[in-house]
């Protein structure tokens, strides 16, 4: 690493306790699918809300990223910005097309 990166990695802080909340939050979802499937039904199982900790996971993440990021916002530059753009504006087309040209309602009767 450079000294600049160094530098700069060195001047941000971090809160390690996002990553103990972010590491608790995976611990549940697992716990909670490995508890789902030795569970005879929803009324006994011991974890009832493991989605929250997806949530609360991907919320923290969100945060983590996002902070990471804030100031590099202004140095991205547009080009990278408007490939990203024209992807996704091309994968939901192509989604869009595939679902409008696709039968839902089963096998179309022959005539």
């Amino acid at each position: 690493m450079s000294a600049t990166a160094t530098g700069y990695l060195a001047s941000k802080p971090r809160y390690e306790i996002l990553d103990g909340l972010r590491g608790v939050a995976a611990m549940i979802v697992v716990a909670f699918h490995l508890l789902e499937t030795y569970s005879k039904g929803p009324a006994y199982q011991v974890l009832n809300h493991g989605y929250l900790a997806v949530d609360f996971f991907f919320v923290l993440s969100g945060f983590v990223i996002g902070y990471a990021y804030d100031d590099r916002w202004n140095r991205m530059s547009l080009k990278g910005l408007s490939a990203a753009w024209c992807v996704c504006i091309r994968w939901s087309s192509w989604g869009l097309s595939s679902a409008r040209c696709s039968s839902t309602s089963g096998p179309r009767p022959s005539r």
